[in-house]
């Protein structure tokens, strides 16, 4: 029990310490890092993203290539999934 309410104490100080430290980011700053959606993103270039940005886009798009596989041969047998493949001989 003891523990515990160590822990709480510690907490407590921690959170009331850090919003003493904390610092509102520059308007600039805070308007980039809140374009967080796939379709905002979609609307800019790899050039003007910052490394979040790039990691969600990246997210965007393997959950698209996901959703448009699952269109096109996620309802396939395993019969009509083999015969959909397309082997290019080398």
């Amino acid at each position: 029990m003891r523990l515990i309410q160590h822990s709480m104490a510690f907490l407590l100080a921690l959170s009331a310490s850090a919003a003493l430290l904390w610092q509102p980011a520059p308007p600039a700053a805070t308007a980039a890092v809140q374009v967080l959606s796939c379709a905002q993103l979609g609307n800019l270039s790899w050039a003007e993203m910052n490394t979040q940005q790039k990691q969600f886009a990246d997210a965007c798009d393997r959950a698209e290539a996901n959703r448009n596989w699952a269109l096109a041969y996620g309802s396939m047998n395993p019969q009509d999934l083999a015969a959909a493949v397309v082997h290019d001989p080398l």
